[in-house]
């Protein structure tokens, strides 16, 4: 009886669930209107957080009702249209701002892919800024500005991609005589989570973009992120369970390939290289003042590098980082 009871406790009822509606009377009354399901106040454009004449009374008669409940009739019609009116003028403003923005980094984007196509430098973005600002000098003046708001520095656009997430999706294929071939297939970012969800999505799209079905797929290679191998809620077991609804029960998963070089790595003997190297890069990271000191000595010496990684175990490949940008 006691568990009973305690699971038929009362259900909390959440705000998002009551679905209630902006009342347009409410613009006349109190100086509000609805944008992006959001009441906000047309004199000192603040939200209000729940969609109820409550809070929306009680912020007005608390911030507004001593100079604007004078207006009545016709005169406060007036004040609605003309407060509407900067509203909306403040609204265009921020979006065209945003729009431009968004503009200036698509096209220092569509710049770095084409030299990390063609095996060039980030360096080179910047002369590539140079050349199109003396193109538009003189082709058409007007567009100067618009053009020398393009960042194409190497720091600029390594800074972008180094802190945007991306996952890459290899396929490996074997033809009937066993030769083996795999390729890159996709390189997705992840702008938001890193969560198995958000990988399933990833790798669901790069089939469809390929055609690919799932009742093919006879293995799958993963590292120890925990994210993939997750026992319940893990990338593999997520992809295992959509295959078993096409009827794909044989597939096979392994973790990754040991590597010869991590092989040879172990068997060098290179601990008291890698100890010195693992220590000064400990000092270095685990105190905010050290590290900041030591970004800025970098920058000071014109460095390739800006900074130092740490050397984890699982991640054998920052083992050769470590070293070479501690050289």
């Amino acid at each position: 009886m006691a568990s009973g009871s305690k699971d038929a406790g009362p259900k909390k009822r959440r705000v998002t669930e009551e679905l209630r509606s902006f009342q347009d009377i409410w613009t006349m009354i109190y100086f509000f209107v609805e944008f992006k399901t959001k009441p906000i106040c047309l004199i000192c454009n603040n939200s209000v957080s729940v969609m109820k004449e409550y809070n929306i009374k009680w912020h007005y008669e608390a911030k507004h009702a001593n100079k604007f409940d004078k207006y009545k009739g016709q005169f406060q019609q007036v004040q609605v249209n003309d407060l509407k009116r900067n509203l909306s003028a403040q609204r265009q403003i921020f979006t065209r701002a945003d729009q431009d923005s968004t503009c200036y980094v698509k096209a220092s984007y569509a710049v770095a892919m084409i030299l990390a196509k063609t095996l060039k430098p980030y360096s080179d973005g910047e002369i590539v800024k140079e050349c199109l600002e003396h193109v538009v000098e003189i082709l058409c003046p007007e567009k100067k500005k618009d053009f020398s708001q393009i960042s194409l520095s190497c720091q600029t656009i390594t800074r972008h991609i180094t802190d945007t997430a991306q996952v890459a999706i290899f396929v490996m294929g074997v033809d009937p005589h066993f030769n083996k071939t795999e390729e890159l297939a996709a390189l997705y970012p992840l702008k938001d989570t890193t969560c198995s969800g958000d990988l399933l999505g990833a790798v669901t799209a790069t089939l469809n973009r390929f055609s690919l079905q799932l009742n093919s797929l006879s293995g799958l290679t993963k590292d120890g992120a925990p994210a993939l191998v997750g026992k319940q809620e893990g990338l593999v077991k997520l992809i295992e369970n959509e295959a078993c609804k096409v009827g794909n029960t044989s597939m096979l998963n392994f973790h990754c390939i040991i590597h010869q070089e991590n092989l040879c790595s172990k068997s060098l003997k290179m601990d008291h290289v890698m100890k010195v190297v693992i220590k000064t890069v400990t000092f270095i990271k685990s105190k905010g003042l050290n590290h900041r000191q030591f970004q800025e000595f970098l920058k000071s010496l014109d460095s390739e590098y800006n900074d130092v990684t740490f050397y984890a175990e699982a991640r054998w490949l920052t083992r050769a980082k470590n070293v070479v940008k501690s050289v």
